[in-house]
């Protein structure tokens, strides 16, 4: 439904960012395989972030794909003993981990969004299952406390020392593992830490934080891309941030709380006439975004224009590299011309690229 809502907001105001690929975005997360590609394209860290509406979704791609790999976890591992699936657990985070680290090292992006770069860390919420946490009854109420509030600390320094570059690495398992202890010991009589989050406002805030996700990112974007003052007024921000949270209360409450009830008793046909009225209609969008003439139906033409001329510019970097980036005819092999700066030189380098370029055979 957020998809179908962003899509019609797209179509309904004009909006021109990288509408030549929004049906191969809108595609992949449809059918929750965004991450899959995503590597191939910028990240949450790169300059153009924030003209990505569908960006968010590649998080879900991960979670579903979870959901095909882990039954044969479970199935490899049910006949062993509890030692045995501990251990085999363990062997499946240690695994996953050096092949985050290794990959991390040579390919970011690949990292960041892969299932099998992420799969320790499902993996060690599966330890908490079968762990044996009962024995940690046992444990001094001091050290309990201490734990939780350095496991509490850790969760709050990620905020300024966890790093996009090198993620999932060192920091996330530090990040893990103080959520882990958080969780292991949030059923004992000292966990106050754990006794805080059961504040009711709190508790509401994680019902509808599944929401909030799926909704704050385009609301994010396409006020960064229509409000001018987005960047400088942090009120403004606090806005939306509070608009995301009252639209998440109405996804969670139409959409989200009625169709979770479904596993809970014998679906209906109402219950499948949602589901299966909101795919066609997404696959219509896709149908229509993959076409620059279909689009002129609805889109103004100006719009068009603007897309246009935004594909143009990226077309004509070539390629780029930690040296710089190389406009111009990929041919040519020899650049006569260097423009230095940063990415708003980039953009004055294409205005002044284009008519270099129809004179001379240089490249910039």
């Amino acid at each position: 439904m957020v998809l179908l809502g962003t899509t019609g907001f797209i179509l309904a105001t004009g909006w021109p960012f990288g509408l030549e690929s929004v049906w191969r975005v809108l595609l992949q997360s449809t059918f929750f395989a965004f991450n899959i590609f995503a590597p191939s394209d910028s990240g949450y860290f790169a300059g153009n972030a924030m003209l990505k509406p569908f960006l968010h979704t590649w998080s879900l791609g991960v979670e579903m794909q979870f959901y095909v790999v882990w039954p044969f976890v479970c199935l490899a591992l049910r006949k062993l003993s509890v030692r045995g699936q501990i251990a085999g657990l363990g062997l499946v985070v240690l695994l996953s981990f050096v092949a985050s680290v290794i990959v991390a090292f040579n390919d970011g992006p690949v990292a960041y969004y892969s299932i099998p770069t992420r799969l320790w860390e499902f993996a060690i919420g599966g330890l908490l299952v079968v762990v044996p946490l009962d024995k940690l009854s046992h444990l001094p109420a001091r050290v309990v406390g201490a734990a939780q509030i350095i496991a509490t600390a850790i969760v709050g320094s990620m905020v300024f020392f966890a790093s996009g570059d090198m993620w999932p690495t060192g920091w996330a398992a530090l990040l893990c593992l103080a959520l882990a202890i958080i969780m292991a010991t949030a059923n004992l009589p000292s966990a106050f830490v754990s006794r805080m989050l059961t504040w009711s406002p709190l508790r509401l805030m994680g019902r509808l934080s599944y929401s909030a996700y799926l909704v704050h990112w385009p609301i994010a974007v396409f006020a960064y891309t229509i409000l001018s003052s987005y960047d400088t007024n942090p009120m403004l921000r606090l806005g939306l941030l509070v608009l995301s949270f009252a639209l998440a209360a109405v996804v969670y409450v139409v959409i989200e709380r009625p169709m979770r009830a479904i596993g809970k008793r014998e679906a209906s046909v109402r219950d499948w006439a949602f589901p299966a009225t909101v795919l066609p209609l997404l696959l219509g969008c896709i149908f229509v975004f993959s076409s620059s003439e279909r689009l002129k139906m609805i889109v103004p033409e100006a719009t068009l224009g603007i897309a246009d001329q935004e594909s143009e510019y990226r077309s004509f970097v070539k390629y780029c590299d930690n040296t710089g980036c190389r406009l111009g005819e990929k041919n040519t092999e020899q650049i006569k011309v260097a423009i230095w700066g940063d990415s708003h030189a980039r953009h004055f380098a294409f205005g002044f690229v284009v008519p270099w370029s129809s004179e001379t055979s240089d490249s910039v």
